[in-house]
């Protein structure tokens, strides 16, 4: 967060420097370094500013919470539902997976690191001793389909899109078996995408997972 802070404390200061000089140049008596340097500097000017704006842009596209509906549903979990969202959960297990197993208490992959250089960010703990034990179970339906947390905040990397169209049925199932995993706590670093994220995310480089809302699902398993 510091970093991201100090970035863009540099790009306002560099387009606070290029917009003074800028007016220097204006007010010059010589016409060359008018012109040229008018050009150059409101070139620069124009560049940090759209920089900044891009970099808050990015970074609410990043962090900002959303106003979605979320539905009650319960999920009421049976062996055979169960089985089935495990074995719908085993695209999961790359991501979310400590040791390659369908417990899927976190990852240990730098998940940003393989896009580019843009922070951390590790597939998190799905099982109850993660952050999802406090969600209701239609949060986890909306994050598995719409990819935004139980705040609305966008998820970043999880294929949301894949699960867009998902049934009510096998998305009671995925909530089911998440349920049913013991509750393991797991350290991992905090998600920290950087200003560079940002910036990648506002040029549409680096798109988040949010997906459009979609009406709230009727009932559950």
């Amino acid at each position: 967060m510091l970093l991201n802070l100090l970035g863009l404390a540099a790009l306002i200061f560099f387009a606070y420097v290029f917009f003074t000089l800028f007016l220097r140049s204006l007010r010059s008596h010589n016409l060359a370094a008018k012109l040229f340097g008018g050009l150059v500097t409101g070139l620069l000017t124009l560049a940090f500013v759209a920089g900044t704006a891009a970099a808050f842009f990015g970074m609410w596209k990043v962090a900002g919470a959303r106003d979605r509906p979320v539905a009650d549903v319960q999920v009421a979990p049976t062996p055979e539902l169960v089985a089935q969202g495990q074995a719908l959960a085993q695209p999961c297990i790359p991501c979310h997976s400590a040791d390659g197993t369908p417990i899927l208490n976190g990852g240990m992959n730098n998940l940003a690191a393989a896009l580019g250089p843009y922070g951390e960010l590790y597939g998190p703990n799905l099982t109850p001793g993660g952050d999802i034990g406090d969600w209701t179970d239609g949060e986890i339906i909306r994050a598995i389909r719409e990819g935004v947390d139980d705040q609305g905040v966008p998820l970043m990397v999880h294929p949301a899109r894949d699960y867009y169209d998902m049934s009510d049925a096998d998305a009671a199932a995925l909530v089911a078996y998440l349920r049913s995993q013991p509750a393991l706590r797991h350290d991992q670093p905090r998600r920290n995408v950087n200003l560079l994220a940002a910036l990648a995310v506002a040029a549409g480089l680096l798109p988040t997972s949010e997906q459009p809302p979609l009406p709230a699902p009727t009932g559950g398993g």
